[in-house]
């Protein structure tokens, strides 16, 4: 088992964004582009067996809802809910199974109830937060790549698991099943509570109703560690990167860092081609087209001055074209650094992921992981999102007609 231990107590405790490993660069400018380089060495250095690796990983899983659960630091009496319970106007906070018809219907509800019915025998002393993987009316029995599996598909991904492996047979028995990543502790009220990646679900209690992990990253086949080869490969795209941020120096990441409508321009545009199929590429088009796509959007909200408002982006990119070419580069590394990293985490999971596409089903990687660096406490995500974008919008999810 790789360990997942000492995680930094986060300071926001609700709605905690976490940056792609590559959009550090945008980010958080120089500082970032170090980060994102410390993280890559140091899951390079845990990949290849180094039990000082300064990184902890935690699997992403593509459960649905989010749930939280536990005591209420102001009335002390068990809860749970969805992202709800955090509402300053009026709190989706269940504390028996009659509140759930005041908040919620249909399949939602069902499932809610059976939370509260089923959690509420954990010993929760403060409060969790997890993903809801299934309840006992979502499992199913089939046959995948010859291979005979239970299945259940929370949102997009479908998970499964041999049908003859005491894993399943556990799965089966539960009414609920549930991972959970986050933990929550302080005071006085929920919204007060500061939240941290540091769960040990070994302090709660075992029923045979509630089928539940963590989500740390587990070794279970002991093949997580790189080949020669593998190591080699990576090896040489950590020094592209090292190259590439030498030669980019500092100026256009402070630029960034200063003007903060450019750089939202810049995400928002690479977020619209990463939902459209694609990433970086070549970065000289990448470029022209952040130009000629910045245009545009002014243009479409025309203000009093366009003609100088125009020519002050054309003046920009003049100035600043070399280094984003550049700046674009390294992004373009980072993310091949960041595909090798993700295809060998993804080999040595326990449980087999799928999507469902027609009357059949194709192997996937797990939505993605986490890297938490246990000095500094940054955290980072790490995901395939080309395919996870696919995924999500062209696959057949569970509720599907």
């Amino acid at each position: 088992m790789l360990s997942f231990k000492g995680f930094l107590l986060l300071n926001e405790a609700k709605n905690v964004h976490l940056q792609h490993i590559e959009d550090n660069v945008l980010s958080a400018g120089v500082n970032g582009v170090r980060a994102s380089i410390n993280f890559l060495r140091s899951l390079r250095d845990m990949l290849s067996g180094d039990s000082k690796s300064k990184v902890n990983v935690t699997v992403k899983w593509d459960g649905s809802p989010a749930i939280w659960a536990g005591i209420d630091p102001e009335t002390n009496k068990f809860f749970v809910g969805t992202k709800g319970v955090f509402s300053k106007a009026v709190p989706k906070r269940i504390y028996s199974e009659k509140d759930v018809d005041k908040f919620y219907s249909g399949e939602l509800a069902n499932k809610l109830k059976i939370a509260f019915r089923e959690l509420s025998k954990l010993g929760i002393k403060n409060v969790i937060q997890g993903d809801m993987m299934f309840t006992s009316g979502d499992i199913q029995k089939t046959t995948i790549n010859d291979e005979k599996l239970i299945i259940f598909q929370p949102n997009t991904i479908v998970y499964g698991v041999p049908v003859d492996s005491d894993l399943a047979k556990n799965i089966q028995k539960a009414k609920i099943g549930v991972v959970w990543h986050t933990s929550y502790s302080g005071g006085p009220t929920v919204n007060d509570m500061s939240a941290s990646f540091d769960i040990n679900v070994n302090k709660l209690k075992k029923t045979p109703n509630v089928w539940y992990q963590d989500a740390s990253y587990k070794d279970v086949s002991g093949m997580a560690t790189f080949t020669k080869a593998e190591r080699t490969k990576l090896d040489s795209v950590l020094s592209n990167i090292g190259s590439k941020f030498a030669k980019l120096g500092s100026n256009i990441l402070k630029e960034l860092e200063s003007n903060s409508q450019m750089r939202a321009f810049v995400v928002q545009h690479l977020n619209q081609k990463v939902r459209a199929g694609a990433f970086i590429g070549n970065t000289k088009s990448h470029v022209k087209d952040l130009q000629d796509w910045i245009k545009q959007k002014v243009e479409n909200k025309p203000p009093k001055n366009l003609e100088r408002k125009l020519s002050q982006i054309d003046d920009w990119f003049k100035i600043h074209k070399k280094n984003l070419v550049n700046m674009f580069k390294l992004m373009n590394e980072i993310n091949t650094a960041k595909l090798i990293i993700i295809k060998k985490l993804g080999e040595v999971q326990g449980m087999s992921t799928f999507v469902k596409r027609g009357d059949g089903f194709d192997v996937v990687s797990p939505e993605g992981f986490v890297a938490v660096d246990k000095t500094s406490g940054n955290v980072v995500k790490l995901v395939d999102r080309l395919e996870f974008t696919k995924n999500n919008f062209n696959v057949q999810k569970n509720w599907d007609k």
